[in-house]
């Protein structure tokens, strides 16, 4: 488990085309887990990151929508909670409507 000070809203970032997820860590107040998603044979892994890639994490690198798509495509899970697209309203936005929310809220879209 990574831990980084509280700096970022809880979401999934881009940086150098990988993304990271960040929540809010529910053993440490005022701390947040950060972790790499790495797809591999059809599974989503969350995967431990180094400090130097949390000191760049940044709020301007919060995913877009189109990113979220792009991924929900590729790998047909959503990229913000990690669950497989079943529903077909889902499968065809490529997202699903409560992460789709959440990620137009974040980035004011």
């Amino acid at each position: 488990m990574t831990i980084a000070s509280t700096t970022l809203t809880p979401g999934v970032y881009k940086l150098d085309g990988r993304l990271y997820a960040v929540k809010n860590s529910r053993r440490y107040t005022g701390k947040q887990d950060i972790k790499r998603l790495e797809v591999r044979r059809g599974k989503l892994y969350r995967r431990m990151v180094s400090p130097t890639v949390i000191e760049r994490l940044a709020p301007e690198l919060h995913i877009t929508l189109e990113d979220a798509v792009a991924f929900g495509e590729q790998h047909h899970f959503c990229c913000m909670c990690g669950r497989a697209l079943r529903a077909e309203a889902s499968i065809a936005k490529a997202i699903g409507p409560v992460c789709e929310k959440r990620i137009k809220e974040a980035t004011g879209q």
